[in-house]
């Protein structure tokens, strides 16, 4: 849903790390989108605010290898300095080669235990 809304209220999400475990209620404006297109406009006048604030990814074709050099492209350039929490939504079509299952749900997890905010899926 593109635009504003008065409230959403999220159930049933999966902590990642202990930070997200140990919160029971996040009150936030969410902002967020495709990983790749936030990602790519860091540095430019586009770049979308994260501090205080709910972020939510998703995103569709990439492998775990460029989902792991993506997010740490944010957080080398601060992106997630005072953010509330991270909220993944679902990462499709990321197949390793061959039909391999994908990577990227061990990176989430390997990403989210490095951080000190909530992450969720």
């Amino acid at each position: 849903v593109q635009g504003r809304m008065a409230a959403v209220e999220f159930k049933k999400l999966e902590p990642l790390n202990e930070a997200a475990r140990q919160k029971k209620t996040i009150r936030s404006q969410i902002v967020g989108g495709n990983l790749k297109v936030i990602e790519s406009h860091v540095g430019t006048p586009d770049t979308l605010k994260l501090a205080h604030r709910m972020v939510m990814f998703e995103e569709i074709g990439e492998r775990g290898y460029r989902v792991d050099r993506m997010l740490f492209h944010l957080e080398q350039a601060r992106a997630f300095k005072s953010c509330q929490a991270v909220l993944f939504g679902t990462f499709t079509s990321s197949e390793e080669p061959g039909q391999a299952p994908s990577t990227v749900p061990w990176v989430l997890e390997q990403w989210a235990q490095k951080q000190s905010f909530p992450v969720l899926r």
